[in-house]
């Protein structure tokens, strides 16, 4: 789910056998199929804090923005004084949860499906939102 690291091409290496293991995201691996499949990572959250956040709730009209800040103590590296929103951060916050939510249960399906024998999960953790606990740990 890195979607910042470079994924290999294994155009080139598909012929190696079922001793070489590929590492790849899985909007890469979607139309592939492997004799074993390994979901390592699975307690990361996919969504991550963030200081500054504006969202976009367009499913009604007027369009809602919420935002919110956090505001530290000392600068960026201070401890957290306080958390400002407005009074729509919290519906949209809600929805945007919901809508991430079910994008990474869509491809949560698209790499456990890519194996043809085996599908190894490494479970820990169980962040609210990771993939560990949409698979029930």
């Amino acid at each position: 789910t890195n979607r910042t690291e470079d994924e290999a091409d294994i155009s080139d290496h598909m012929d190696l056998g079922h001793e070489f293991v590929f590492g790849m995201t899985v909007h890469k691996s979607k139309g592939l199929e492997f004799d074993t499949v390994l979901i390592p990572f699975t307690h990361r959250p996919y969504r991550q804090q963030v200081e500054t956040e504006l969202l976009l709730d367009e499913s009604g009209s007027p369009c809602k923005v919420g935002w919110s800040q956090v505001v530290r103590s000392n600068g960026n590296w201070g401890e957290i004084k306080a958390m400002r929103s407005n009074d729509y951060y919290l519906d949209c916050i809600k929805k945007e949860f919901h809508d991430v939510d079910r994008e990474e249960a869509r491809l949560l399906y698209v790499a456990m499906t890519r194996s043809i024998r085996k599908l190894e999960c490494f479970l820990s953790g169980d962040d609210e939102h990771s993939w560990a606990h949409l698979l029930g740990v």
